[in-house]
């Protein structure tokens, strides 16, 4: 079991460290959501699981026909290629565990994102960075083939690169 922690940044708990546990193959955290937080855009993951579970509050996920209400103790496992978000909408703080099976380079991702947010770039640049960084790690957005998102990682993430931007 390998254990890494980054400070979370920009939440109500900015001051508490996220703990990315790897064990074996199957990439764990928790985190705790904002009231009212919106998640990422639509998305996929083209070879990963992932789990949600509520440890405490609520949270709603959005797949591409519905939308499922998490309360406490209640999991939604996302099987790859399942287009997907996330949001606290009218609901508490919430607190989660969230995994990747396999993990593949998503805690490597997530630390990246963190170091972005801390680095307090320009929107605009941080989507850049983020993008490189998704193109790496296979996260892709739905409505786009995944060959122009591809495309759009190489142009974007490489004018940031070329500014000094760096998710790792």
């Amino acid at each position: 079991m390998e254990i890494l922690e980054t400070q979370q940044h920009g939440t109500a708990d900015e001051n508490k460290p996220i703990r990315y546990i790897l064990e074996g193959n199957v990439l764990r955290f928790e985190d705790v959501l904002d009231a009212d937080a919106g998640g990422p855009p639509m998305h996929i993951h083209p070879e990963q699981t992932e789990t949600f579970r509520v440890i405490s509050g609520k949270m709603f996920i959005v797949l591409s026909d519905r939308e499922q209400e998490l309360r406490e103790g209640e999991q939604i496992e996302i099987l790859p290629n399942q287009p997907h978000t996330f949001h606290t909408h009218n609901c508490p703080k919430t607190q989660i565990e969230v995994s990747f099976d396999p993990a593949g380079e998503m805690q490597a991702f997530f630390m990246g994102l963190e170091r972005v947010k801390r680095k307090k770039l320009h929107p605009l640049l941080q989507i850049a960075v983020q993008y490189r960084a998704a193109k790496a790690f296979g996260f892709y957005m739905t409505g786009q083939p995944i060959w122009l998102q591809k495309l759009m990682f190489s142009v974007v993430g490489l004018y940031a690169y070329l500014r000094g931007y760096r998710a790792e």
